[in-house]
């Protein structure tokens, strides 16, 4: 597998970043640090669910409702934990720490918390039929649909 060359359609070979060369990270290393993000946010999402159907049955409101609660605090706190690492000095999420990876912006740079916050936001799309992660298998640099969108890239590295 080559390298990931940032500027590498650019006019100007000799600039400062294009000599850099970063690895495109594994989509197996992916898939495994999306399993360990998941187990790591699950029990403390669980228990705010917990509170959240708690709350819901002590005010007598429709079971419904809460459950459209819980699942909307579920995924704010899900993009929140996402994008809070991967904009940090990490550049990572714990799982994709753990597995030597980080996702920085197309040249390699860290990306910002609105960046990493739009990137999490847009894996939404991503998971309607799996379709936005499959691109990954078929796109240049592995890059799934949330990463387009972001103009982020998954690199090896920590």
């Amino acid at each position: 597998q080559a390298p990931y060359q940032p500027f590498a359609n650019q006019a100007n070979p000799n600039s400062q970043n294009s000599s850099s060369l970063f690895q495109v990270a594994k989509i197996s290393s992916r898939f495994f640090a999306i399993v360990i993000d998941t187990l790591i946010i699950l029990v403390p999402l669980f228990l705010i669910g917990m509170l959240i159907g708690f709350w819901g049955s002590m005010t007598d409101e429709s079971d419904m409702l809460t459950s459209l609660k819980a699942q909307f605090v579920g995924a704010f706190l899900g993009i929140l934990y996402e994008a809070v690492f991967l904009s940090g000095p990490w550049q990572a999420t714990p799982g994709k720490r753990l597995l030597g990876i980080k996702v920085t912006d197309q040249n390699g740079m860290p990306i910002s918390f609105w960046r990493a916050f739009g990137r999490s936001a847009a894996k939404l799309l991503s998971s309607i039929f799996l379709i936005g992660y499959i691109m990954a298998f078929f796109t240049k640099n592995k890059r799934a649909l949330h990463d387009l969108m972001a103009g982020t890239i998954v690199i090896e590295g920590k």
